[in-house]
């Protein structure tokens, strides 16, 4: 067995799944997007301004500001 293929049967920390995210019924301010990390990976959310970044990492966390709602999600955490 490889490394690779250790790394591949490892329980993710966090999966994300089709995140979008909307503010009210406007179409999704962020859309679509899938995250998955495994143990002991260090990840880095990188992208431009006004991209959603922070909106993402709130939804993870359950603290969407108010006015925002998930239009699809799942979110998992430890398998």
């Amino acid at each position: 067995m490889t490394a690779a293929d250790a790394s591949s049967d490892l329980t993710p920390v966090v999966d994300m799944r089709d995140v979008s995210i909307a503010f009210g019924n406007s179409v999704p301010t962020v859309r679509d997007v899938t995250l998955s990390i495994e143990p002991g990976v260090s990840a880095a959310l990188v992208g431009e301004s006004g991209s959603g970044k922070t909106l993402l990492a709130m939804a993870l966390l359950g603290l969407l500001p108010p006015g925002a709602r998930p239009v699809s999600c799942e979110i998992f955490f430890g398998g």
